[in-house]
């Protein structure tokens, strides 16, 4: 990991005069670039690359360490429909699903939270296409039956 410092600082540097002030912004780009330089050496060497055939991850890798949960699987067949229906089987999936949302959380992952698509796209405007936040909100305008309605105030403070 030592040799990656220059690196991250770098990716450090980047994050910051693009205004991602999260202190993970770094550590997600590395990440990202990990996988990208991953997929191509694959790719290269004619494998898929399918990242779910690495069960468990070493516990230093790049320093982390949270485990990897392998991604949820659950089967339906026509005999367990006919038999159980579609609620049971929503049943069964909603009880997975909290097991399988318990053991990420367990390793440290957290939900996204579901505004920050738009928060993403009104920081976008504002720092890249030097958009004020009265503009930005003029552009999120709905009415009834819409989405929402923003105010500069509010943009201001997402972004």
């Amino acid at each position: 990991m030592h040799k990656l410092e220059p690196y991250k600082r770098g990716l450090d540097d980047l994050a910051y005069r693009w205004k991602l002030r999260a202190p993970w912004a770094a550590d997600e780009l590395l990440c990202e670039d990990i996988d990208n330089v991953t997929e191509e050496i694959f790719k290269a060497a004619g494998v898929a690359w399918i990242s779910e055939q690495f069960k468990e991850l070493p516990e230093d890798w790049l320093g982390m360490t949270s485990h990897f949960v392998p991604p949820l699987k659950m089967e339906v067949t026509r005999a367990s429909f006919l038999t159980g229906g579609r609620t049971e089987i929503l049943a069964q999936l909603s009880n997975l699903l909290a097991v399988y949302e318990t053991r990420l959380k367990l390793t440290g992952a957290q939900e996204l939270p579901s505004s920050l698509k738009t928060h993403a796209k009104w920081w976008f405007q504002h720092h890249v296409r030097c958009k004020t936040y009265d503009e930005i909100a003029q552009l999120e305008v709905y009415t009834p039956g819409g989405k929402l309605v923003s105010y500069a105030k509010n943009v201001g403070a997402a972004v």
